[in-house]
């Protein structure tokens, strides 16, 4: 896994990163990956995307049972898309837990 340093768009957990204004003025061009597909057509920019290390969380389970649990992993994806005019801006948030 490679590290979340800030760097190519993989995160630390950023803590006002659930708030709009936040992603308004982050660095897309900079601190973000591309999307891995070819640029679509008729759009300013292309796609580009950032992902988040979550903090992990103890697993719940009968662990007398099973033993000691393993923590569970999270991350949050925030994904930019463009339109026709970089006045057309889309932003979308999802979280995937490992």
């Amino acid at each position: 896994m490679p590290p979340f340093t800030g760097v190519n768009g993989l995160l630390q957990v950023q803590t006002d990163a659930g708030q709009p204004s936040f992603w308004n003025a982050y660095n897309w061009d900079d601190d973000a990956r591309a999307a891995a597909a070819p640029d679509p057509d008729n759009v300013a920019e292309a796609p580009r995307y950032v992902v988040e290390e979550l903090p992990p969380l103890t697993a719940q389970g009968d662990s007398l049972r099973f033993g000691a649990l393993p923590d569970v992993g999270f991350y949050r994806v925030t994904a930019r898309g463009v339109g026709g005019s970089t006045d057309a801006v889309s932003i979308l948030q999802t979280t995937y837990r490992r």
